[in-house]
């Protein structure tokens, strides 16, 4: 060891171990690989709604938002009438059950529905995937919590959008721990 470099407080607690740090870098990356991967079903779904002419991107803003994902499940499911389909919209959105409604008209041929069916269960295999990550990495982060917590919240975000965008995917518990 360098003299002039200070020892790190292992021991007090101060500074996580290396092996603990490798083991929480390793958990974020697998974690990341499955958000990139989860990203690429969520493309092949949209490839899928394209072919039938069914534009789920004009009617919600994000494909993997609330109103989306619940439109697809029940496309999934067998539902056909775009206006049983648009009731699926969140009630805190812009847009009206009528303006949803009209660009979910299309066609509702049995490859690209099969195509779509089977990305939506990639999809959401992969979202518990990424849960259980998520889990996992708040785990870790805790057991590596010095026994003395800052006595500082986590600093409010500048940007409203970005805040809302951590809220609403349930991030805001990683900003304190990190």
């Amino acid at each position: 060891m360098d003299p002039a470099t200070p020892p790190l407080r292992i021991a007090a607690g101060l500074v996580p171990a290396p092996e603990t740090i490798g083991k929480l870098r390793t958990l974020v990356r697998d974690q990341a690989t499955l958000v990139a991967e989860s990203g690429d079903w969520l493309r092949r779904m949209q490839k899928s709604l394209d072919q039938m002419k069914v534009r789920v991107h004009g009617a919600v803003s994000d494909i993997d938002g609330s109103t989306g994902m619940a439109i697809v499940g029940a496309m999934v499911a067998g539902e056909r009438d775009v206006k049983k389909l648009a009731q699926f919209r969140d009630s805190h959105g812009r847009q009206s059950e009528a303006q949803i409604a009209e660009p979910l008209r299309g066609h509702w041929r049995e490859d690209p529905w099969f195509s779509l069916q089977q990305a939506l269960k990639r999809y959401d295999a992969m979202e518990e995937r990424i849960e259980a990550y998520e889990k996992e990495i708040q785990r870790q982060l805790a057991e590596m919590s010095p026994a003395q917590p800052r006595q500082s919240p986590a600093p409010p975000l500048k940007n409203a959008n970005q805040a809302r965008g951590i809220k609403r995917r349930g991030q805001e518990p990683m900003r304190p721990a990190l």
